[in-house]
């Protein structure tokens, strides 16, 4: 929230937008899931129906009269027949209380459900908006090492313009540096593209423009104990787990409604003047005695679902788990990569592109093998980007995988 104040302060100042970090799209993006604000309304409504699910049924009250004679001389007069009455009255179902707490733990249970689906609808978005600024930030990186590419190329066509005017025969060395150059800056604007939609998603999801930050973050792996300790409080893996319950839930109110039901009523008659009033109080109780079949495929059905639920519940533990270890894997070996190719093969690049160009312009070496030696080195240097890029979407992936990581 902070976040999108700051950036907001700065628009209306005038000034330019806070560059947006990676952090603070993970963020962003998961304040503003639409979706999950939908799924905590559905939450507020279960907690609800598990409290009316938990109270017994509302009472309904009488009042009419009794025994009105509706033929014979006395047809529609109260009071000439003895066992005419004014009557109000009571009654209360009375449901048994299995069923009446089954109801109030599927409720709850489906309350808990639509929390885990508002969190993982945010962890979702916030993968998604990750994702989307690594691939952005990639672009924004290897354009601006395109351009250094370029820099370098056009000192060397200036170079190469300069003998091509004073030798003969330099104009084909002059066309191959014009090809190569037009060939990079190809490059440079396809990844600016990139950035730049990447920059326009970004604007439409926060409500205002946005420039991302040109640094990555310092990321780092977790521990395998970590990733199984983490995992156990993974919004889709409780998600499964509520709707376990919810299920078994369910196949205790299947098996409560072969239970009885009890019904208590309780009226008063008022009769004519000069007879006495009268009470009336019953007890009847309602029970499926004769559908026992019916029942016994109920709860069948339920108990089905809730082992169905309970399966389900372990897939997710164990799809969860065996992603968790692969993108750590990936994460790992990009960085192994990474760092291989930034401590040794860009040095080594460096190295031969530099004593190429020194022989290149003492005229011990072709302008061809100077700039395949330049284009190395550059080459490398993309690479170790890419690598970074990669290590970065298996570190977000491992981000949406576990919740609390990293803080």
């Amino acid at each position: 929230m902070w976040t999108t104040l700051l950036l907001a302060g700065a628009l209306a100042a005038g000034a330019s937008p806070e560059p947006l970090t990676l952090d603070a799209a993970i963020r962003l993006a998961a304040e503003r899931e639409p979706t999950a604000l939908a799924a905590e309304h559905e939450a507020a409504a279960a907690a609800a129906d598990a409290d009316f699910s938990a109270r017994l049924p509302a009472p309904m009250w009488m009042a009419g009269i009794e025994n009105l004679p509706i033929d014979g001389p006395d047809a529609g007069r109260f009071g000439m027949d003895m066992m005419t009455m004014r009557m109000v009255g009571i009654e209360q179902m009375w449901p048994n209380r299995r069923m009446r707490d089954a109801g109030r733990d599927a409720a709850l249970a489906m309350g808990d459900v639509s929390r885990a689906e508002a969190e993982a609808a945010r962890r979702m978005r916030a993968r998604e908006a990750g994702r989307m600024w690594v691939e952005g930030w990639r672009a924004g990186a290897t354009a601006r090492l395109l351009r250094e590419e370029i820099a370098a190329l056009d000192d060397a066509l200036g170079a190469a313009t300069a003998m091509a005017r004073a030798e003969s025969g330099g104009g084909e060395e002059v066309l191959m540096l014009e090809v190569e150059r037009a060939e990079v800056e190809a490059m440079a604007e396809a990844m600016d593209g990139e950035r730049a939609g990447v920059e326009e998603w970004f604007a439409a999801e926060l409500g205002m423009p946005i420039a991302l930050a040109e640094g990555a973050p310092d990321w780092t792996l977790p521990e395998v104990t970590a990733l199984d300790a983490v995992l156990q409080r993974h919004p889709e893996l409780r998600m499964a787990e509520a709707m376990r319950l919810q299920a078994e839930a369910e196949a205790g109110m299947a098996q409560a409604q072969g239970g009885p039901e009890w019904r208590f009523a309780a009226r008063y008659g008022a009769r004519s003047a000069g007879r006495d009033d009268m009470l009336g109080l019953e007890v009847g109780v309602r029970f499926d005695a004769f559908a026992r079949d019916r029942q016994d495929a109920r709860e069948r059905a339920a108990h089905a679902r809730a082992d169905a639920a309970a399966a389900r519940s372990l897939a997710k533990q164990r799809e969860l788990r065996q992603l968790a270890r692969s993108a750590k894997a990936k994460a790992a070996a990009a960085m192994a990569a990474q760092r291989r190719i930034e401590q040794v093969l860009l040095k080594a690049a460096a190295d031969h592109a530099a004593l190429v160009r020194s022989r290149y312009a003492a005229g011990m070496a072709s302008l061809g093998e100077a700039l395949t030696a330049e284009r190395m080195h550059y080459v490398h240097h993309r690479e170790a980007l890419r690598l970074h890029g990669e290590a970065l979407l298996a570190l977000v992936d491992l981000h949406y995988l576990l919740p609390e990581w990293p803080q």
